[in-house]
């Protein structure tokens, strides 16, 4: 499926699935930014799914600053997606009381 354009994205996602499942969160994070990197206008909705677990997976890793970009780039493409903007609130917060 990675082999296939209009599956690369989706295949992509579904294998961070995997991997955090197992616990690998390094390698699910590096495939969460990968698809989020490669989805382009015509995966929007895709693109937003994979930055969304980018931060959520980041911000629990305690990369703050990489679930905040994350989250910022999720929220000015859909600033009612999920819980993000109360996520991305979150972290802020977070980064500035530390």
């Amino acid at each position: 499926a990675q082999e296939l354009p209009d599956r690369r994205i989706g295949s992509l996602l579904e294998l961070g699935e995997c991997w955090q499942r197992q616990k690998q969160y390094d390698k699910a994070l590096e495939r969460y930014r990968q698809a989020a990197e490669q989805a382009g206008p015509d995966h929007l909705t895709l693109k937003k799914l994979a930055l969304y677990r980018v931060g959520v997976l980041a911000g629990g890793l305690k990369n703050l600053e990489a679930a905040q970009e994350s989250l910022e780039e999720l929220t000015s493409l859909d600033p009612t997606y999920t819980d993000a903007a109360s996520r991305l609130d979150k972290l802020r917060e977070m980064r500035h009381s530390g």
